[in-house]
């Protein structure tokens, strides 16, 4: 048998030397706020507004600057919708021989002789053809919503895009956006619908249930319809912006406005003012321009317009 060797003492590890030195200093300390006045940081404005929480005033300013610097995508798709909603308007007042929304009246008065008051008729024609635009108009309104978020969301980026590019990004989700923007959009005027369901099922009971329906059921309607109005402002920017689906979107909506509830809600009621205003304003030039159709008047009796009236009408309501 082979020796067995002996222990041998093993060999210490290499020494990896004293720690390095801590890191140069690179200069003294920012001074203090009190130690005199410093310049606020530049904001951030890659696009059409700064990155921070906006004014009023920015906010209406980034809307203008939005439309100045995409007129095409931003004028080209509004008047599309518009034109097929107005379209949709004309054809359905003509075949049901009454006309829509501001351009009839949802009822005809008539009297047996100057002394007895006016009876009041429902215009079945004109209320039909007035739900086939609201129905419509939800429709495309909810297409719009998005198109305009997808817009105003490159535009804060400073991104350029195309319409095509617009079309690429709501296509794939337009049938959740439909759903989305129905429910932010129509979502405010459902406690209402409820209330008027419920006032004629009541009538069938008789006078007095009617009006406890209305007395209870007009002011929660209300107040219901502004919260919704508010809370659900968010949904389809959330949606497009977020890439979320319909039901998260709504949620989201609802968190965000969360603290801010009544900045939202008189921010967009300010907007909606002044888009109302405005198109008052535009509209009128279109209902003197009827009357040299003979279609000139503000309220109608149920009776028949001149059709070159009704195209100035229609033309005038696409523009606003």
């Amino acid at each position: 048998m082979g020796e067995t060797p002996g222990w041998v003492q093993p060999t210490p590890p290499p020494q990896w030397g004293p720690p390095p030195p801590p890191p140069a200093q690179w200069g003294p300390p920012p001074p203090q706020y009190w130690a005199g006045w410093q310049p606020p940081p530049a904001d951030v404005k890659p696009g059409i507004v700064a990155l921070r929480p906006l004014s009023v005033g920015e906010i209406l300013d980034g809307g203008f600057a939005t439309i100045r610097r995409h007129p095409r995508i931003a004028f080209g798709f509004a008047a599309t919708f518009a034109a097929l909603l107005e379209l949709a308007r004309l054809v359905t007042g003509l075949a049901m021989r009454n006309l829509p929304g501001s351009l009839s009246s949802f009822y005809s008065t008539s009297r047996r002789s100057p002394d007895e008051l006016p009876q009041y008729h429902l215009n079945g024609a004109g209320l039909a053809s007035t739900i086939v635009e609201f129905v419509l108009g939800g429709v495309l309104g909810a297409l719009l919503a998005g198109i305009v978020t997808v817009v105003v969301g490159k535009a804060i980026l400073g991104q350029h895009l195309t319409s095509r590019d617009v079309v690429e990004a709501v296509r794939p989700r337009a049938w959740r956006l439909l759903l989305v923007g129905l429910i932010a959009g129509l979502g405010p005027y459902a406690p209402a619908l409820l209330v008027a369901i419920l006032a004629v099922l009541a009538s069938v009971v008789g006078d007095v249930a009617i009006i406890l329906v209305l007395v209870i059921g007009i002011p929660v309607a209300v107040a219901a319809g502004i919260l919704l109005w508010g809370k659900l402002a968010l949904a389809v920017p959330a949606f497009m912006l977020e890439r979320l689906d319909a039901g998260a979107s709504v949620t989201r909506s609802w968190r965000l406005v969360k603290g801010a509830f009544w900045r939202v809600w008189s921010l967009r009621a300010l907007v909606s003012l002044i888009v109302g205003v405005a198109g008052s304003v535009i509209s009128l030039v279109f209902v003197f321009g009827s009357g040299l159709f003979g279609g000139f008047s503000f309220f109608t009796d149920g009776g028949q317009r001149p059709l070159g009236a009704l195209i100035v009408r229609a033309i005038g309501s696409a523009v606003v």
